[in-house]
């Protein structure tokens, strides 16, 4: 079994200097084994402290290709899921971006933003307090350790 190191990974993403903060994640489709991915989320703010965070997920599909369907239906329901009470007053709404496949349809990468009337001081307990946990509870997915970028 390949283990990922996501550390080194996302340190020889070219976008690295980007990251606000990562996590790994199981995800669960129907009819197979777990799928490893990680989220990375970066932050866009708007001059007046409002914002977006920039979540991508990228799951390993370990060469079943056939399991691109499953996932992109997974994530495909994110922005009716994720409108949700418990993403707290912070939260504005949702744009779900267009899922892709990469390397011949290794990984599935699916793209979201979440717009915040307060990004710039409130993301980091944003994304621990409201958005994991909302995340997880809908949808078939398990956080592994969130990382804040730079921290040791």
């Amino acid at each position: 079994m390949y283990v990922l190191d996501l550390k080194k990974e996302l340190g020889r993403s070219q976008v690295r200097k980007d990251i606000f903060a990562f996590a790994g994640f199981a995800l669960s489709l129907p009819g197979a084994p777990n799928r490893q991915g990680v989220l990375t989320i970066t932050l866009a703010p708007r001059p007046d402290g409002s914002g977006q965070l920039k979540c991508k997920f990228m799951v390993d599909l370990e060469g079943a290709t056939s399991l691109c369907a499953a996932a992109s239906t997974v994530f495909r329901n994110l922005a009716a899921e994720a409108l949700d009470t418990s993403l707290g007053q912070d939260f504005e709404y949702i744009v779900p971006l267009a899922a892709f496949e990469v390397q011949d349809k290794v990984w599935f990468v699916q793209e979201a933003d979440f717009s915040l009337k307060n990004v710039k001081s409130r993301a980091r307990e944003f994304i621990a307090e409201r958005l994991l946990p909302t995340l997880t509870r809908r949808l078939p997915i398990v956080f592994h350790d969130l990382e804040w970028w730079g921290e040791g």
